[in-house]
């Protein structure tokens, strides 16, 4: 399996599933995609989501919403339900996930910091250690990290007018990355930081 990040902009996602596991499939998909979920009940959690529910038996409607969906999540509580689903997706050319086996992809856990992000995943073999992992990396990044991915955005932009060769903006992009003097200014000071940051690119460049 490879990691990749996907924009699911006017993609849609069906959960089959209105519990806990299928609430947390929703939240992960619910402010990049159409996620509509599928159960007979729902867990309170669901109120305060922005998805689309469809009160009922999975089985009334699995047909057809498996073919208008371009994801698919099986995470209800029976296993041959599940895995049906998840048959019939694969049958279909469908991302499929099942939400205590198999699938084609799989769900990371995820570091979201605004600027950047890390998705983290053990290939289904340890979801505690993801868990672990995810809870460990949001203590450790901190807001600095972020801030300097809003400088070199910033920055990068600036270089594309100056500078044509893509490679050599890297290389730029770089030698602020390791300047201590800049990290130490975003601490007391966002402008301060990218007045050196500024410096150190021409300096380099020269």
């Amino acid at each position: 399996m490879l990691p990749l990040v996907l924009d699911l902009l006017e993609k849609r996602v069906v959960v089959f599933g209105g519990g806990d596991v299928g609430l947390r499939k929703a939240k992960y998909f619910e402010d990049e995609a159409d996620v509509i979920v599928v159960s007979r009940e729902f867990h309170p959690g669901f109120d305060s989501l922005r998805v689309s529910r469809i009160e009922g038996e999975a089985m009334d409607h699995v047909v057809e919403l498996v073919d208008r969906s371009d994801i698919v999540i099986a995470a209800t509580d029976d296993e041959a339900l599940n895995q049906m689903i998840c048959d019939m997706a694969q049958e279909k050319g469908k991302l499929f996930n099942q939400a205590h086996g198999a699938g084609n992809f799989l769900i990371p856990s995820v570091v979201n910091k605004g600027t950047y992000l890390v998705a983290i995943s053990t290939l289904g073999s340890s979801p505690a250690l993801s868990s672990f992992l995810r809870e460990r990396l949001e203590r450790e990044l901190n807001d600095e990290i972020g801030l300097m991915g809003q400088l070199l955005q910033e920055l990068r932009s600036e270089l594309r007018s100056t500078v044509s060769d893509q490679g050599e903006r890297e290389r730029l992009l770089h030698s602020v990355l390791d300047d201590e003097e800049t990290w130490k200014l975003l601490d007391a000071s966002y402008e301060r930081a990218i007045d050196r940051a500024r410096e150190v690119a021409r300096r380099e460049d020269e």
